[in-house]
Protein backbone atom coordinates (compact mmCIF):
# COMPACT_ATOMS: atom_id res chain seq x y z
CA UNK A 1 0.00 0.00 0.00
CA UNK A 2 2.85 2.44 0.72
CA UNK A 3 4.24 1.59 -2.71
CA UNK A 4 0.89 2.70 -4.17
CA UNK A 5 1.13 6.05 -2.38
CA UNK A 6 4.64 6.55 -3.71
CA UNK A 7 3.58 5.54 -7.22
CA UNK A 8 0.66 7.99 -7.14
CA UNK A 9 2.92 10.90 -6.18
CA UNK A 10 5.57 9.91 -8.74
CA UNK A 11 2.95 9.75 -11.49
CA UNK A 12 1.10 12.92 -10.54
CA UNK A 13 4.26 14.98 -9.98
CA UNK A 14 6.16 13.46 -12.92
CA UNK A 15 9.21 12.94 -10.70
CA UNK A 16 11.38 9.81 -10.89
CA UNK A 17 10.82 7.33 -8.08
CA UNK A 18 14.57 7.12 -7.62
CA UNK A 19 14.66 10.86 -6.84
CA UNK A 20 11.92 10.56 -4.22
CA UNK A 21 13.77 7.70 -2.52
CA UNK A 22 17.19 9.34 -2.88
CA UNK A 23 19.03 11.57 -0.43
CA UNK A 24 18.49 14.62 -2.66
CA UNK A 25 17.40 17.63 -0.66
CA UNK A 26 16.36 20.16 -3.29
CA UNK A 27 12.98 21.67 -2.51
CA UNK A 28 11.07 20.18 -5.45
CA UNK A 29 12.06 16.62 -4.59
CA UNK A 30 11.70 17.15 -0.83
CA UNK A 31 8.19 18.58 -1.28
CA UNK A 32 6.99 15.50 -3.15
CA UNK A 33 8.82 13.11 -0.82
CA UNK A 34 7.08 14.78 2.12
CA UNK A 35 3.74 14.53 0.33
CA UNK A 36 4.32 10.82 -0.28
CA UNK A 37 5.07 10.29 3.43
CA UNK A 38 1.99 12.30 4.37
CA UNK A 39 -0.12 10.26 1.97
CA UNK A 40 1.22 7.01 3.41
CA UNK A 41 0.28 8.12 6.90
CA UNK A 42 -3.27 9.09 5.92
CA UNK A 43 -4.03 6.27 3.51
CA UNK A 44 -2.36 3.33 5.23
CA UNK A 45 -2.25 4.30 8.91
CA UNK A 46 1.18 2.67 9.10
CA UNK A 47 3.36 3.59 12.04
CA UNK A 48 5.83 6.44 11.68
CA UNK A 49 8.82 4.06 11.95
CA UNK A 50 7.34 1.81 9.23
CA UNK A 51 6.89 4.77 6.88
CA UNK A 52 10.40 5.94 7.72
CA UNK A 53 11.86 2.53 6.88
CA UNK A 54 10.01 2.51 3.55
CA UNK A 55 11.58 5.87 2.62
CA UNK A 56 14.94 5.09 4.29
CA UNK A 57 14.35 7.85 6.82
CA UNK A 58 13.98 8.19 10.57
CA UNK A 59 10.49 8.42 12.09
CA UNK A 60 11.24 12.01 13.17
CA UNK A 61 11.73 12.91 9.50
CA UNK A 62 8.30 11.45 8.81
CA UNK A 63 6.81 13.61 11.58
CA UNK A 64 8.43 16.68 10.02
CA UNK A 65 7.17 15.67 6.56
CA UNK A 66 3.58 15.31 7.78
CA UNK A 67 3.65 18.64 9.59
CA UNK A 68 5.34 20.43 6.68
CA UNK A 69 2.79 19.03 4.23
CA UNK A 70 -0.11 20.08 6.45
CA UNK A 71 1.32 23.63 6.57
CA UNK A 72 1.89 23.71 2.82
CA UNK A 73 -1.68 22.56 2.16
CA UNK A 74 -3.06 25.33 4.34
CA UNK A 75 -1.04 28.11 2.72
CA UNK A 76 -0.57 27.01 -0.91
CA UNK A 77 -3.82 26.66 -2.86
CA UNK A 78 -2.18 25.03 -5.88
CA UNK A 79 -0.46 22.45 -3.72
CA UNK A 80 -3.73 21.79 -1.88
CA UNK A 81 -5.43 21.12 -5.20
CA UNK A 82 -2.59 18.81 -6.23
CA UNK A 83 -2.85 16.90 -2.94
CA UNK A 84 -6.62 16.81 -3.30
CA UNK A 85 -6.27 14.81 -6.50
CA UNK A 86 -4.32 12.21 -4.53
CA UNK A 87 -6.61 12.19 -1.52
CA UNK A 88 -10.01 13.81 -2.13
CA UNK A 89 -10.95 14.15 1.53
CA UNK A 90 -8.01 16.56 1.92
CA UNK A 91 -10.50 19.41 1.76
CA UNK A 92 -11.10 19.14 5.49
CA UNK A 93 -7.48 20.19 6.15
CA UNK A 94 -7.46 23.48 4.28
CA UNK A 95 -8.62 26.97 5.18
CA UNK A 96 -12.24 27.94 4.43
CA UNK A 97 -11.19 30.17 1.52
CA UNK A 98 -9.06 27.46 -0.03
CA UNK A 99 -11.83 24.94 0.56
CA UNK A 100 -14.26 27.12 -1.40
CA UNK A 101 -11.82 27.46 -4.31
CA UNK A 102 -11.09 23.73 -4.38
CA UNK A 103 -14.74 22.77 -4.17
CA UNK A 104 -15.68 25.21 -6.95
CA UNK A 105 -12.98 23.84 -9.25
CA UNK A 106 -13.97 20.29 -8.36
CA UNK A 107 -17.60 21.06 -9.26
CA UNK A 108 -16.52 22.75 -12.49
CA UNK A 109 -14.68 19.59 -13.56
CA UNK A 110 -17.66 17.34 -12.96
Amino acid sequence: MMADCLADVVTAANVPKSDILSDRRDSKIAKYRQLAMWLCRHRTHQSLPAIGRFFNRDHTTVIHAIEATDRRIRRDHEFAEFANRLRPDIVKFVTPNARAVIMQRFEDVQ
